[in-house]
């Protein structure tokens, strides 16, 4: 665990996220919660997350130089690149339909546990996704 979290977060919220056993580098990917997260959804998970790690790695790196803007613009570039969307206006979309086709599955067991427990289940509240 880190205690080198960004400068912008206030000491209040950085003492509660360290507490709660968040690492100290808060951005998508990087964390190691959230890379766990990914590997239960990614096929090739070495080479993702060294790419998208190194992406992050990069824009974290140039924003924090100063080089925001810029960095910014070459990070979404990046991210509608044909490697990445291969032919899709969505970066990642298998990646995406991995996580959704999961994300699925387990809202369908917890809908099963809070009927069962006779409990609103998420899905009978109307939802449309």
């Amino acid at each position: 665990m880190s205690e080198e979290l960004p400068a912008y977060t206030e000491a209040e919220t950085k003492a509660a996220l360290l507490a709660a056993g968040a690492s100290g580098t808060i951005y998508s990917l990087v964390m190691p919660e959230s890379e766990a997260a990914l590997e239960a959804v990614i096929d090739d998970r070495a080479a993702f997350l060294d790419m998208y790690r190194e992406a992050m790695v990069t824009l974290e790196e140039r924003s924090r130089s100063g080089d925001r803007r810029d960095a910014l613009a070459d990070h979404l570039e990046w991210l509608q690149s044909e490697p990445l969307t291969e032919g899709s206006t969505v970066p990642f979309h298998r990646e995406a339909q991995n996580f959704r086709t999961t994300f699925d599955q387990l809202i369908l067991a917890y809908d099963a546990a809070m009927t069962a427990r006779n409990q609103k289940a998420v899905r009978g509240r109307g939802e449309s996704w």
